[in-house]
């Protein structure tokens, strides 16, 4: 949990901007700050280099260079370090490479140490795409120059490294991105949501990662977009993504799309990465109710064995939409998404079967859907980790739910339908619900069928 600079910044960071949010992630406002809520890390992401002809890199020593924007780094991370944040780091750049750039991870992982960044998230763009040999060198610095503690590496779209993956794997990585980057825009989000979902590689598509997402090896679609983050860019260039036109949605979520996207990230397990300026009191307030709720970043951090998963989709899919990725909307591509989705998550075990489920409903449409037009079983929620069924062979069950956001609460038998009220447009519907067996006579048992 923490904040980094690409999704409102791009290439426009310096060393006092950051500072800027260091304080704006400690402050106290409205009771509290950001740090005290979870929220410790901060990630200077593309912007920091100094480009040439060549690359980022000095041609002889092989050593990062620095421009004029970040006087001293060291100074900037011991701020960081002296409120207790962590600082991240951004390497393999999208914003210039070249030549001078070729096998420079021993001196960029040097550098790391040196400058007292606790991670770095590694991108794509760049000819530094070995992960394997990202991790070596990091271990290897770290011993050398630091205090041997590993260093926190984000995968970001080397894709190579992520398609063999397993729910037990042993990653070299901490958190990887399961799908292109993330734009200010409900339905791009919520696209990538889905993309999630599935396994790296399935049906032939490189992206995906939450079935195999687990502890150390967090699977990532992307950094948050709530209210305040940004929106698509109207100053593009004919040719931006080979795309002649300039034309974009306004972009920019409001409340309820936060909402939405916060919730889902939350009960997919996604780390949660601010991207609002954190030093303007007019983004932090406005994202303030929905990036604060403690229950929302409790179903992020719950781990009884489960990341989270798709449950249920209409059959009604909404076409010819347009999509985006990128920070200011740059790339626009063809797509389609069903008209409602449900995921859901397993927070607690009890006697090897769920006691404890967050769930999340969301409307990706732009008309209100009707109370119950979300219908489904309550056995198909609290899915057991050993099979298809939970068991109730002490009683009856009782199933109390929680609203995330408003607190009501409704109680469910075992012989309901777990349902959606009213659902106003591109919104969500996200609770928690809990489930209590009410002993009946020893020769009577239930199992309730997913």
């Amino acid at each position: 949990m923490g904040w980094r600079s690409w999704n409102l910044f791009e290439m426009q960071v310096s060393q006092d901007l950051i500072q800027k949010q260091i304080d704006g992630l400690t402050r106290v406002r409205h009771g509290k700050s950001l740090f005290d809520l979870g929220y410790k890390t901060i990630g200077i992401d593309d912007g920091w280099q100094d480009c040439r002809a060549n690359g980022y890199h000095d041609e002889t020593t092989g050593e990062p260079l620095i421009n004029n924007k970040f006087p001293n780094m060291k100074a900037m991370n011991d701020y960081a370090h002296s409120k207790n944040v962590s600082m991240g780091w951004y390497g393999n750049n999208c914003g210039c490479h070249g030549s001078a750039d070729v096998n420079r991870y021993e001196q960029d992982a040097a550098a790391l140490v040196k400058f007292g960044f606790d991670g770095i998230k590694v991108d794509s763009c760049g000819p530094e795409t070995n992960i394997t040999a990202w991790r070596l060198a990091l271990d290897a610095a770290s011993s050398k120059y630091g205090s041997g503690k590993r260093i926190i590496l984000e995968n970001c779209r080397n894709y190579g490294f992520t398609q063999d993956l397993t729910e037990k794997s042993k990653c070299p990585f901490e958190l990887f991105r399961s799908t292109e980057d993330n734009a200010p825009d409900f339905i791009s989000i919520m696209h990538n949501l889905i993309t999630n979902s599935q396994k790296p590689g399935s049906k032939g598509d490189k992206h995906g990662g939450q079935p195999v997402s687990h502890p150390s090896c967090w699977s990532y679609p992307d950094m948050l977009e709530t209210i305040g983050s940004g929106k698509c860019r109207q100053d593009l260039k004919p040719g931006t993504c080979g795309v002649q036109s300039t034309e974009r949605r306004a972009g920019g979520l409001d409340l309820n799309e936060s909402k939405a996207h916060f919730g889902a990230w939350c009960v997919v397990s996604s780390p949660l990465t601010l991207g609002h300026d954190l030093s303007d009191d007019a983004q932090y307030d406005a994202a303030w109710p929905v990036v604060s709720n403690k229950e929302a970043i409790r179903v992020n951090q719950a781990w009884a064995g489960d990341t989270g998963r798709y449950v249920n989709s209409s059959t009604e899919i909404l076409k010819d939409l347009t999509m985006y990725h990128g920070s200011g909307c740059d790339c626009p591509y063809p797509g389609t998404l069903p008209r409602w989705t449900v995921f859901a998550k397993r927070l607690a075990l009890e006697d090897g079967d769920p006691s404890e489920v967050a769930v999340i409903a969301i409307n990706n449409g732009n008309e209100t859907l009707a109370a119950n037009t979300i219908s489904m079983s309550l056995g198909e929620l609290f899915r057991s980790p050993h099979g298809g069924q939970l068991k109730a062979s002490v009683g009856s069950a009782i199933f109390l739910e929680k609203n995330v956001w408003t607190k009501a609460k409704r109680r469910f038998t075992d012989n309901d339908k777990w349902n959606v009220p009213e659902l106003a447009p591109r919104s969500s519907f996200f609770v928690t619900m809990t489930v209590a067996f009410i002993p009946l006579p020893e020769s009577t048992s239930g199992v309730f069928a997913v």
